[in-house]
């Protein structure tokens, strides 16, 4: 046997390129979470979204998945933003986020933020 070690050296490189390629999509998706934030922050500072909407959309991208829309609106910080305000105001929140593909309600009810759903233009 000329080279008695190969097996395990393609194994340890096969295991190595698993590894590195896990690594690689995990920073991408970092990224990818880093700059639908900057772009949140951007549209409230350009006043394309206002401050409720700002705090809808991070609190959706915090949850990093699916926030079912029962449970956003039995949330005491959501509950908060609406104090003074109709329920005509939440739904035009809500449907602002959704026009501008900040928030994607899916099927099941449930809120995912753009950049999960990859509707965002980064």
């Amino acid at each position: 046997m000329p080279h008695p070690n190969t097996d395990f050296v393609l194994f340890f490189l096969d295991g190595l390129l698993i590894s590195l390629n896990t690594l690689h999509d995990r920073v991408n998706r970092l990224v990818e979470v880093l700059l639908f934030e900057n772009e949140l922050k951007c549209r409230y500072h350009d006043k394309q979204i206002n401050a409720r909407q700002y705090a809808i959309a991070t609190q959706v991208v915090a949850a990093r998945g699916p926030l079912p829309l029962a449970e956003l609106r039995r949330a005491p910080w959501y509950l908060g933003l609406y104090t003074q305000l109709t329920d005509k105001t939440k739904q035009r929140d809500l449907q602002g986020l959704r026009e501008q593909r900040l928030v994607v309600l899916d099927k099941a009810n449930q809120l995912w933020a753009g950049v999960a759903a990859g509707c965002c233009s980064l």
